[in-house]
């Protein structure tokens, strides 16, 4: 259907869920780009209603019948699409203060290093195939495989090699560079946690994998 039919079909579905007595707050859907011009076009509605009556709307999503909803992208599908995006573009960003760049080409090499070094099946990473790193064979729909390369496993061990090759440069193969990119990992895998939780208490070594509470890490 087009964006203008769907942006019909929600403010009426919230209305009626509405008129229940419920409140609705937020909306969830993936990044198809009808989903997107729907929420753009109540976004810009519910700012031409204010500006009509000299205000601004300045809070994030849209109103109707009174109340402001946030729009929420699917989490799993924003996971798929960082990765998606990284494969063919380098990322900069900042971290505590310091300036990064993330690139694709440090889990290749992170990935080809563990299967050169690893016999008899004692890999450090044994989950990660050919279908998680090489672009032209990569599974671009499936979130698991985003999952495990952006892992706290991962992470933590492409630390310790980028570490070790800073004072000893012996392990052939990875940048000292990668260390942006284990620090993407890690915190993408703490991020993704802090939204996948389904349970009071975290797992050992998980903390943020749990609700969000008032005493929680979150």
């Amino acid at each position: 259907m087009t964006s203008i039919l769907l942006s019909e079909i929600i403010k009426n579905v919230i209305e009626a869920v509405q008129s229940t007595g419920l409140t609705v707050i937020s909306t969830v859907c993936d990044q198809a780009s009808t989903n997107v011009a729907a929420i753009n076009r109540l976004q810009k509605n519910t700012n031409n209603i204010y500006k009509n009556n000299g205000q601004e709307f300045k809070r994030f999503g849209f109103e109707i019948g009174g109340h402001e909803i946030v729009p929420l992208y699917d989490v799993p599908q924003l996971l798929k699409g960082l990765r998606n995006n990284l494969v063919s573009k380098d990322l900069n960003f900042e971290y505590e203060g310091k300036n990064h760049t993330d690139s694709w080409k440090h889990i290749i090499q992170f990935y080809e290093l563990d299967k050169l070094q690893s016999t008899e099946g004692d890999r450090l990473t044994p989950k990660l195939t050919d279908c998680h790193v090489y672009p032209a064979k990569l599974k671009k729909m499936k979130v698991a495989n985003a999952a495990q390369v952006f892992s706290q496993r991962v992470g933590a061990i492409m630390k310790r090699f980028a570490e070790m090759n800073k004072e000893i440069p012996v392990i052939k193969g990875l940048d000292a560079s990668a260390q942006s990119t284990r620090q993407l990992c890690l915190f993408v895998d703490k991020l993704f946690d802090s939204a996948n939780g389904n349970s009071i208490k975290p797992e050992p070594g998980k903390n943020l994998r749990s609700a969000v509470t008032r005493n929680s890490s979150h």
